[in-house]
């Protein structure tokens, strides 16, 4: 399951935590800057409850234009849920759905895992096929995709709509709009295909895509540097170790 929580702010927390309770039961309170740490303790706490209470309804709306964590309840969501939102892209406002650089995160799930989400926010982490379908079904969006070459280089596939369709149409990827960037446009084989964890691709490849007969991109494989497994987008070319999938409401 997705951490409903930023994992920084947890991490923060627990170090305030266990700082407090030393500034406070050390006998000289006068040294070692007690009263400096215990405001910047408490001013931290203060920020981060503030940040996490607010609920927005896309990452458009973060007014200090910074990005990370915030809550968003889009129009068709009963309940908020917590996105990173990257303000640094293109003009900002995106939404991060998929984000893999090291390899630290099994994408070899079930069903269940990829409509839910898994992984951590902030780091590698897939966002969930169910608030895909609710942000993108009531609400026009595009969608980007960052990529790195062997050779170092980041690429982009930019696509001027995105929409996932429901559960019961097995989250298939009904529309892509068109395709502007420099990374190829192969996203484009799997518009209208449904979602799957078990089909003969998924098994082989050990990562839920938008599968046909089998793929011409696949951000979900295995974390390899194997020339036939591996994240790939384009069949020709070598798999790539960074792949960054990010929606944005137009």
């Amino acid at each position: 399951m997705l951490l409903q929580e930023h994992i920084s702010f947890i991490v923060i927390l627990v170090i305030s935590n266990s700082l407090s309770n030393f500034v406070r039961t050390d006998k000289c309170d006068s040294g070692f800057g007690y009263e400096l740490v215990q405001q910047r303790l408490d001013s931290i706490e203060t920020r981060l409850l503030e940040k996490c209470s607010n609920v927005i309804e896309s990452c458009l709306d973060v007014a200090q234009n910074a990005s990370g964590i915030y809550k968003i309840k889009p129009s068709l969501s009963s309940k908020s849920f917590p996105v990173y939102c990257d303000m640094s892209a293109m003009a900002g406002g995106w939404i991060v759905v998929q984000f893999r650089y090291n390899g630290v995160v099994n994408f070899t799930k079930t069903w269940q895992e990829y409509r839910d989400g898994f992984g951590i926010l902030g780091a590698e982490y897939w966002l969930g096929l169910e608030r895909l379908h609710q942000m993108t079904t009531n609400d026009p969006y595009e969608l980007i995709v960052y990529i790195k070459t062997s050779s170092g280089d980041y690429l982009y596939a930019h696509y001027s709509e995105f929409r996932i369709d429901s559960e019961q149409e097995k989250y298939k990827l009904s529309k892509l709009g068109s395709y502007s960037g420099t990374a190829g446009d192969h996203l484009r084989y799997h518009e209208g295909k449904p979602f799957s964890t078990s089909n003969g691709c998924a098994m082989s490849f050990k990562g839920g895509w938008w599968y046909g007969k089998c793929f011409h991109s696949n951000l979900n494989g295995q974390y390899t540097k194997n020339d036939t497994f591996g994240l790939i987008w384009g069949i020709a070319n070598p798999p790539t170790n960074y792949s960054k999938m990010m929606i944005r409401k137009k």
